[in-house]
């Protein structure tokens, strides 16, 4: 089933990654995504389709492949596929095998950013202290190789028939692990500094590692460091550009175009030819009735003419509201290359609460307190819906024979444009104490829920829910409500 990854992008964002794994030969995956704002933020008034998209970015990549930290330079490993495009590259040198070696590097890096990610969350997440002593002993032993073996690999391409051109890309790998090396080393720093115990033992071999890794750097003058002094503003316009092309392997290509258009002209169509029935058959049982150049014609034709443009009003708003849920915003196709291998259809519609099923009430709404939470005014309901197709038969499933097991579906929506009607973010309140008072600030917040419900071809259903905390300065907290047991 869909697994989904929310958190903080930055102050007025916040990020959604859905995972669908790849399943039989076609994967089907629906997406509801309902948001509960407070009608004080004036949603129901501002909202339409076109600025809520323009809230929204999408990006659809390959799920990074899933390696422990201990097998990517095993015998077998990732490190063993490097190799091998990198001695076919020299052999043979041409535009398909330079585009292996690329894709290799590429590869190699996406995969060793996620094993130090994952290794590093794990240490965070454990207590005992003998499972934590396990994990770092583990990143010290591994992770230094898992640069040498890379570097070890410079001496392969070091030949005439490679141009400085393509060793470049050899040196961006380099760079890039580099980086992620000294983050996450400092990461696992920050994990264990709070337990006492843990820290005394690996702190200076921690520290060690980054030291070297310093000098590797200075010694190989790698482009930009740190100044402790400067801005560093070159060095993480640098690190962005690393990562956006190391990780740039796993985005597939996607084309995105209004959806069902047809539909909605042909019956927009309809609805101008039915108010234009009216008005010409008025303005014919007009002018047999009053006769030609008459002031009750005159009074006729302007009555038809308004009631004209009504009828085709009105039909649009039926359409709208009929047969709006049958009809998407946007269809996206899905490329690896050149080769479809998926759709994605999308709408966002405005709900009133009698509306919603109650499945999705039960989930929102408490039995208690809802109407002081709400501030006595109730929600403006934003349902935003996604439909996935893939066709797993046209999908390639290796990465430079690393097998793909899922899809990263990334979403982030920014809030900014709802912050305007809030108050400010903190208000002066009365605090009394030992027969005196004072006067003490108090943080001003609001809510969005978010009701998600998750659907496969197998009609297997799953229920999350999570609240978006927020100020007039942004995001301030993501709760997941599942783990608290409540709304």
């Amino acid at each position: 089933m869909i697994e989904e990854n929310i958190k903080i992008h930055d102050k007025f964002k916040f990020e959604i990654k859905f995972n669908y794994p790849i399943k039989d030969k076609k994967t089907k995956y629906q997406i509801e995504s309902y948001l509960f704002f407070p009608k004080t933020l004036g949603m129901a008034e501002s909202f339409n389709n076109d600025n809520f998209y323009e809230s929204i970015q999408s990006y659809i990549r390959f799920k990074t492949p899933t390696i422990l930290l201990k097998d990517i330079i095993s015998k077998n490993g990732v490190i063993t596929i490097l190799k091998n495009n990198f001695e076919t590259l020299v052999r043979d040198f041409n535009k398909k095998k330079k585009k292996n070696f690329e894709n290799s590097i590429k590869l190699y890096g996406v995969i060793v950013k996620s094993s130090f990610r994952e290794h590093s969350e794990l240490i965070q997440k454990k207590t005992n202290n003998k499972d934590i002593d396990f994990l770092v002993n583990e990143y010290i032993t591994h992770a230094k190789k898992v640069l040498e073996e890379y570097r070890k690999l410079r001496y392969i391409i070091t030949v005439p028939t490679i141009r400085e051109k393509t060793f470049a890309i050899y040196k961006y790998g380099n760079e890039y692990l580099s980086l992620i090396f000294n983050k996450y080393t400092y990461n696992i720093l920050e994990d264990i500094k709070n337990n006492e115990i843990i820290n005394k033992k690996f702190r200076i071999k921690l520290l060690d590692l980054i030291k070297e890794e310093t000098q590797y750097r200075i010694d190989n003058n790698l482009k930009i460091k740190i100044n402790k002094d400067g801005d560093n503003s070159l060095f993480l316009y640098r690190a962005s550009n690393l990562k956006k092309y190391i990780s740039s392997l796993l985005f597939l290509n996607t084309r995105t175009n209004k959806a069902d258009t047809v539909i909605t002209q042909i019956v927009y169509s309809l609805a101008a030819a039915l108010s234009m029935v009216f008005a010409t058959l008025v303005a014919f049982n007009a002018q047999q009735y009053f006769g030609n150049f008459t002031t009750p014609l005159f009074v006729a034709l302007v009555i038809s003419y308004v009631f004209k443009d009504r009828i085709k009003d009105l039909v649009k708003l039926y359409f709208h509201n009929n047969f709006r849920k049958r009809v998407f915003d946007y269809k996206t196709v899905i490329k690896d290359d050149d080769n479809k291998i998926g759709l994605a259809n999308e709408r966002a519609t405005l709900l009133e609460s009698k509306h919603l099923n109650d499945e999705i009430k039960k989930a929102r709404i408490p039995k208690r307190f809802s109407l002081i939470q709400n501030g006595m005014r109730g929600e403006d309901i934003i349902l935003y819906e996604k439909k996935i197709k893939i066709y797993n038969t046209a999908l390639n499933e290796n990465l430079n024979g690393i097998k793909v097991d899922g899809i990263n579906d990334i979403i982030r929506f920014d809030v900014s444009n709802y912050l305007k009607n809030m108050d400010n973010p903190t208000k002066k309140i009365y605090y009394y104490e030992n027969n005196d008072y004072s006067i003490i600030k108090a943080k001003r917040i609001y809510h969005i829920n978010l009701v998600m419900l998750y659907k496969d071809s197998k009609k297997n259903k799953v229920l999350k829910r999570f609240r978006i905390v927020l100020n007039r300065k942004g995001i301030v907290d993501i709760i997941n409500l599942d783990k608290l047991g409540k709304i």
